[in-house]
């Protein structure tokens, strides 16, 4: 057998780069990363410097880039086609990370009101104000913004807990 140094079969491959044999065969169908030698007896080995093109394909990957994309991108080797798409990745997280940061805004609020003012019987406070929508927030935020001669519209915010059966 006539191996190089650094050569590695698909399985001590896969487990340096942290991933299946599969993976490997799946990314060397498609063309994204093909092993260093093929042997007579068709077994696959990869040069060790292959593992940061694993690298590189695996941060593309966990940022929602398509094979594909990562496979024209590695191909051609251009280094401004690369960052565009680093910054495109970028920017689509940023977005994601936005979004997550509100919902878990939203949960984080509705559950602290909740929890804060739910009296012994559990049941939160409420205010209705159109018949599609129900907030739940602590009645001490609500005093001291309606005046003595509150308007009907105003006198729908009550501090008695609404019971559903």
């Amino acid at each position: 057998m006539d191996r190089k140094k650094g050569w590695l079969t698909s399985e001590a491959f896969a487990a340096l780069c942290g991933t299946t044999k599969e993976t490997l065969r799946h990314y060397k169908d498609i063309g994204l990363l093909l092993p260093a030698h093929q042997e007579d007896n068709s077994y696959f080995y990869y040069d060790v410097e292959q593992f940061y093109d694993f690298y590189a394909i695996s941060i593309f990957r966990q940022t929602g880039t398509p094979l594909e994309e990562i496979r024209r991108c590695l191909r051609g080797q251009d280094t401004i086609q690369t960052m565009d798409l680093l910054r495109d990745q970028r920017s689509r997280l940023e977005m994601e990370r936005q979004k997550l940061k509100h919902m878990y805004f939203v949960l984080f609020s509705a559950l602290r009101n909740l929890e804060f003012e739910s009296g012994p019987d559990m049941v939160p406070r409420n205010g209705r104000f159109e018949r599609e929508h129900l907030l739940a927030f602590p009645v001490e935020e609500l005093k001291g913004l309606m005046t003595p001669a509150a308007s009907e519209d105003e006198m729908l915010i009550s501090e008695n807990p609404v019971r559903s059966a």
